[in-house]
């Protein structure tokens, strides 16, 4: 999360553990409202896929993203904190 935008990354594996490439992913995103939000996801190396979407209210999104008809796709979410004294932070590696 950086501002009003998630960004989503997808790896891609085999079972072997190689890229797999030339994947079109479809992501389904929903707001804290239900409304559902346009995303794609493009490859920019082997095996990873970015995309990102906005996010402009407070509250929690959830994405579900699939790499193949029928099969179950990967959820993920996240929450866009209510005021700055929620926003994401660094580890404090010191």
């Amino acid at each position: 999360v950086k501002d009003d935008r998630v960004r989503l990354v997808l790896t891609a594996l085999d079972q072997s553990d190689a890229f797999v490439n030339a994947l079109s992913p479809t992501v389904v995103a929903f707001g804290p409202d239900g409304e559902t939000i346009d995303a794609e996801l493009t490859q920019e190396a082997p095996g990873r896929y970015v995309g990102e979407f906005l996010a402009p209210k407070p509250g929690a999104y959830l994405a579900a993203i699939s790499t193949k008809a029928g099969e179950a796709p990967v959820r993920v979410g996240v929450d866009m904190g209510y005021s700055q004294e929620f926003r994401t932070r660094d580890a404090n590696l010191v």
